[in-house]
């Protein structure tokens, strides 16, 4: 018995054909038009590190035993290690 799926089975019951699939680039293309997200303040509460930017915050967790200490020249997050 052949399965169809429960979206597009009322196609096949109407008798209506399938729609066309339509790409939209390849992925060497697609990743040609990407921008890179540029972080306008980098913050650190706890082991979690906190980045604004356009879109949205980023939020991204990194080990305890690090502290952010500013940004680089690119703006991407410097970090000290603590020794005990």
């Amino acid at each position: 018995m052949k399965y169809y799926h429960p979206d597009t089975d009322f196609l096949r019951k109407l008798g209506i054909p399938m729609p066309k699939v339509a790409t939209h680039g390849t992925t060497e293309e697609v990743r040609s038009k990407l921008k890179r997200l540029k972080v306008t303040n980098w913050r650190q509460q706890g082991n979690t590190l906190y980045g604004d930017t356009p879109m949205g915050p980023l939020v991204q967790k990194i080990p305890t035993d690090y502290i952010l200490i500013g940004t680089d020249e690119e703006g991407l997050p410097k970090f000290k290690k603590i020794v005990l």
